[in-house]
């Protein structure tokens, strides 16, 4: 496993040279994990098997090259590492959807309740990547996470940090999402608490438009994060820690790159940069002479 960094034998660098031993490991793996519905069709699409080779880009972070595939895809996740982060994500919805039922004032006592007993919640954090040592070391995330952490770093607990970085670098949902919608922030706008909500709803529209069907999940869940950020009328502290970050962006490192343009405008479960599916393979046609 390349993401073992409490193991004493790799803190002093990440080794790349068994990458052999790592693709066999990771196979032998998916053969005898129950794989969730959405794993199971990327290992149909091939992006989960037919690993070529994996490397360190000059700025540190890792690439992996699928066989017959023009564009490597940012990072490398074994399949351990996307089963427990697919663990980790399930924290957001679970909890939004609980919110959802309540009235405004449920909603606050709970925000309360969740503010007061962060440090708990970052104990069982600590706890967790210290058992599942699936983070990396700072110069090894990709460019968006690493943007992502810097903003974050000194301004919310180091063990969210983490969280937040594991979704974003091993689920490609999440990230693809939102390195699509960011670029469209207007950091002038975040004069204030209102005025930052706003933007927030309006990005969450954006992501909300994007998504296929009448009815997903998805949508709901935009929606619900366009909701709740009124919440953040009522914990001015919080508030301002959050458009302090925003406000810090470098929206540049947060763009997608041409792996990643390469990779969406494959997908066909949400409209990437607000082109339909046919436009983006015509893309990839005409630049690599191939569409998937």
């Amino acid at each position: 496993m390349i993401f073992q960094e409490y193991l004493p034998e790799m803190r002093e660098e990440l080794k790349i040279e068994k990458t052999n031993e790592i693709i066999a490991k990771v196979k032998k793996e998916v053969d005898r994990v129950k794989l969730p519905e959405d794993v199971k069709r990327s290992k149909k699409e091939g992006t989960a098997f037919d690993v070529d080779r994996i490397e360190i880009s000059e700025d540190g972070s890792l690439k992996t090259y699928i066989k017959g595939k023009p564009e490597p895809l940012l990072g490398f996740a074994e399949t351990n590492t996307v089963l427990l982060v697919s663990c980790l994500k399930m924290i957001f919805p679970r909890v939004l959807k609980n919110i959802k039922k309540m009235g405004w004032i449920g909603r606050i006592c709970t925000l309360i309740a969740i503010k007061n007993n962060l440090n708990l919640f970052s104990n069982v954090l600590a706890s967790f990547f210290q058992q599942n040592a699936i983070l990396l070391k700072d110069i090894h995330w990709c460019r968006p996470v690493k943007e992502i952490r810097r903003v974050l770093k000194g301004r919310i607990n180091d063990d969210f940090i983490d969280l937040i970085s594991v979704i974003i670098e091993f689920d490609s949902a999440y990230r693809y999402r939102m390195q699509d919608v960011i670029i469209y922030l207007d950091q002038h706008k975040l004069k204030n608490t209102i005025s930052m909500v706003r933007e927030i709803n309006r990005l969450c529209q954006i992501l909300i438009s994007r998504e296929p069907g009448e009815k997903s999940w998805m949508k709901e869940k935009f929606a619900l994060m366009g909701e709740f950020s009124k919440l953040l009328y009522f914990i001015p502290k919080t508030a301002k820690i959050i458009r302090e970050i925003l406000k810090d962006l470098n929206l540049k490192e947060l763009r997608m790159g041409k792996e990643d343009i390469f990779w969406t405008n494959t997908f066909s479960v949400y409209k990437y940069r607000g082109l339909p599916l046919e436009e983006r393979l015509k893309q990839n046609l005409a630049i690599y002479g191939v569409e998937k």
